[in-house]
């Protein structure tokens, strides 16, 4: 209800007295809609605040970001880096699929008019495998292929303090098609150059090696499901008493038994003689994006024992006793302890190699030390794991990382793997450093 006041001199009470009945009344709703709109103007005349956590530019900080980011993409085109774009929006199973929890659930996302679920990107690397596998370009190219990309990802936080930057501008580069200790380097030697054309000076590399832990659970009896879920949560293993409600949570999900039942359920050979059927039999019928093999190799992983929850707790503090003995270690300070599994002595041993072939540029200060409980939010990494970072006033601040990742292709709907390596920085972080803002 609009509520307005005519003063009893008003010219508009003695037009309306003068005039009939019904060109009063119109009058009068003309001057109800004029105070409606009047009012609507004044509310939306106040000051829109930005999104927290979204990021402004200023004229300086655009200017440095403009010429960092030529800097860096001219070293990256020097070593033959192939620029590549991607859209901001995609499916948002994209990265759902082998993304992990933690990016998951930092994911902007949104319901297209047509009902299909899409988000923001938060990352450049599995749009950019999509990419290849929509183009063909992973048989297009030479067996090497190397590419570079700049842009703006989006990561939502549960917080809404201004500090949570929701948007940033991240500049990578891919190495796909070589799985050797060269091509780790080499990715590990041009995430330190970049570095060495900012005002960074001192840098300390967190890297651990996803690859033989992967090998090493799934050795002891852990099922894919399993292993994803324990490296998407492997940072709660460095506590010791979270080993036992990690167990718990396994359980509940249904990925971990309380013992291992004595009998197979009865119907095992006719299910197992159904897959063997099927199995020779039907590579041309269609499952959508998994072959037959697939599904065939997931009904029998399906019909496997599942591993019990002692057995798991077993293996876990194998695990910790591990990553309490090495991490924080300065790469090649301590050699692994022959008492250990040798799936994880093998990692401390390509690490070290890796290390070995890494180029340092001479402006740069780098330290590598080995973390085995970095993830990076991202459960698609197979071997080597890195972050950047750096110290200012007693702060430790992240600023890149990266990652090999060789499971990625056949993950998002490739019919075979192909292995792969790349890093981001997070520009914007990094020239916040410049800035010295903490």
């Amino acid at each position: 209800m609009i509520d307005f006041y005519l003063p009893y001199s008003s010219p508009y009470l003695l037009w309306i007295h003068n005039n009939s009945v019904q060109q009063s009344f119109s009058m009068l709703r003309s001057i109800v809609e004029f105070v409606s709109m009047d009012k609507q103007i004044s509310k939306y005349s106040l000051p829109i605040p930005k999104l927290s956590g979204m990021f402004i530019s200023d004229t300086y900080h655009h200017k440095l970001k403009s010429q960092l980011t030529s800097i860096i993409q001219d070293t990256f085109s020097k070593q033959e880096y192939i620029p590549i774009d991607c859209p901001i929006l995609e499916p948002t199973e994209l990265y759902e699929r082998k993304s992990g929890g933690e990016i998951s659930k930092r994911l902007y996302s949104f319901t297209e008019p047509n009902g299909r679920k899409v988000s923001l990107r938060p990352e450049f690397t599995s749009s950019i495998i999509r990419i290849l596998i929509d183009d063909n370009l992973s048989q297009s190219h030479t067996p090497i292929s190397r590419f570079q990309y700049c842009g703006p990802v989006f990561r939502n936080h549960e917080t809404n303090l201004a500090s949570s930057t929701k948007q940033f501008t991240q500049l990578g580069a891919e190495l796909i098609g070589n799985n050797s200790i060269k091509s780790d380097a080499e990715i590990l030697s041009l995430s330190l150059e970049s570095i060495s054309k900012t005002s960074v000076k001192n840098v300390n590399i967190s890297i651990g090696n996803v690859g033989p832990i992967r090998e090493f659970l799934g050795n002891s009896g852990f099922t894919e499901a399993l292993t994803d879920f324990t490296l998407d949560n492997i940072y709660k293993i460095r506590a010791n008493h979270s080993i036992d409600s990690l167990a718990q949570k396994a359980l509940d999900l249904g990925l971990l038994s309380l013992e291992i039942p004595e009998n197979k359920s009865p119907n095992i050979v006719d299910i197992q003689r159904i897959l063997d059927e099927l199995e020779t039999s039907s590579d041309s019928y269609n499952f959508g994006r998994r072959t037959s093999h697939e599904i065939i190799d997931r009904l029998k992983q399906k019909q496997t024992i599942s591993l019990t929850r002692s057995d798991y707790i077993k293996t876990l503090t194998i695990l910790y006793n591990f990553f309490k003995e090495f991490s924080k270690t300065t790469v090649g300070a301590k050699k692994s302890d022959p008492s250990y599994p040798e799936e994880l002595s093998k990692s401390i041993y390509y690490i070290s190699q890796v290390v070995d072939e890494v180029i340092i540029p001479k402006n740069l200060k780098a330290k590598f030390v080995i973390d085995f409980e970095r993830n990076r939010g991202l459960t698609y990494y197979t071997g080597i794991v890195f972050d950047l970072e750096t110290e200012i006033n007693s702060q430790t601040k992240t600023f890149g990382g990266g990652g090999r990742y060789d499971k990625l292709f056949t993950a998002l709907g490739h019919h075979t793997d192909i292995p792969a390596i790349g890093f981001a920085i997070n520009i914007d972080e990094i020239i916040s450093l410049d800035q010295g803002e903490i």
